[in-house]
């Protein structure tokens, strides 16, 4: 299990003159990430600094910028921060804007995590799970106690009617596991992520 977040947020803050507005955006591909940031570098084109980290599930993969900040000051604090509270599939970006005093390495540490902090403390971050998705297809006159079987085991079920019942369901368990609680033959779909709380 892991944590998730369900709402974006901008939080703004200052620093010895250097304004610090942090982002946080819940994503879940690379691609999210590109045009997300592609985005903010137009509308921040007088920004000093564009730091930011991110985590996904699906690959798994994190990656953290400094966008020009010494090496190591501000995104891999701000990763740091999204690891410690075990948070995936989000990306944290913090917008510099340069007051005219040096914070130093150490201070520029603690503006980037404690920006990524705060504006976590105004998320809403719920549990999540990566889960499997399977699929029973059962005849009309069986699909009823398919259905009850299924409901003991499953996070969410999904029905399509055509010649035969088609029941889609997220769950946990392995394909061998389910066919022995169900007793119906399962085809396994994909695996993706899902909140639980």
């Amino acid at each position: 299990m892991f944590y998730g977040m369900d709402k974006n947020v901008i939080r703004m803050k200052e620093i010895k003159k250097s304004k610090f507005i942090t982002y946080l955006f819940s994503v879940t591909t690379i691609s999210q990430v590109k045009d997300i940031l592609d985005q903010l570098h137009i509308e921040h084109k007088k920004a000093t600094h564009i730091c930011y980290a991110y985590r996904l599930t699906n690959p798994c993969y994190e990656k953290a910028s400094d966008d020009g900040e010494p090496s190591g000051t501000a995104g891999i604090p701000m990763l740091d921060v999204l690891k410690k509270k075990n948070i995936k599939n989000i990306l944290a970006i913090v917008v510099r804007y340069f007051g005219g005093i040096k914070l130093g390495a150490g201070g520029l540490v603690r503006a980037y995590s404690s920006s990524v902090v705060e504006a976590l403390e105004e998320s809403a971050i719920v549990p999540m799970e990566i889960v499997h998705v399977y699929q029973i297809e059962c005849t009309f006159s069986t699909y009823q106690e398919c259905l009850q079987r299924i409901h003991a085991i499953a996070h969410k079920v999904e029905i399509q009617y055509g010649q035969n019942v088609i029941v889609q369901f997220y769950s946990n368990l392995t394909k061998e596991e389910i066919e022995i609680e169900t007793g119906y033959q399962v085809q396994y779909q994909k695996d993706e992520v899902c909140q639980i709380g």
